[in-house]
């Protein structure tokens, strides 16, 4: 016996989709998080800033990756499932609800998790700063992450983020009065 109708099964779905986008986005992207928290004393300061710029640059790689990953995934997901398609495209009056709740719902998230990927990426980049301020060390600079860089990822990213929400804004609900 099936208790789930599709529409609920896309719904729940869903919902497990944009939870666990949104719970990998914030886990890959603390920038502050150390190992230990405890500084070793046999290291010279030169080796634990070379260290520190090197796990936030690490850090800033795995978001910016893991984010163009999540959205290639939803993009994915949304151009090859008519079912999707169909879910935010619905238009009975009993579903018509709940589909523009859902498709309202996905939109805000991906406009949230699209400020809060550019915010964190310039929080990287003014911890990377930050961490080299008053020193001179070589071969830190490779580490550094610039402003550039992280503009640069934010368009890029930025560009996956508008093409998601482009393809679930087309699927609004289609009026028969027409």
């Amino acid at each position: 016996m099936n208790i789930f109708t599709s529409k609920e099964r896309i719904q729940s779905i869903f919902c497990i989709v944009v939870a666990a986008m949104i719970g990998a986005y914030f886990l890959f992207s603390n920038s502050y998080e150390t190992s230990t928290g405890v500084i070793d004393s046999q290291k010279n300061v030169p080796t634990l800033v070379i260290d520190a710029l090197k796990h936030n640059h690490a850090t800033y790689l795995a978001n910016v990756w893991a984010t163009m990953g999540f959205l290639i995934l939803a993009i994915g997901w949304i151009i090859s499932s008519e079912k999707a398609r169909e879910f935010f495209s619905n238009s009975n009056s009993n579903s018509n609800s709940n589909s523009n709740s859902s498709r309202r719902v996905c939109l805000n998230s991906i406009a949230i998790l699209m400020v809060f990927h550019s915010i964190i990426l310039f929080d990287m980049v003014y911890e990377s700063e930050r961490v080299l301020s008053n020193i001179d060390i070589p071969g830190a600079q490779y580490f550094v992450i610039s402003m550039n860089h992280a503009i640069s990822s934010v368009i890029v990213d930025g560009v996956f983020f508008v093409l998601l929400w482009t393809l679930i804004e087309q699927q609004a609900p289609k009026d028969n009065n027409a």
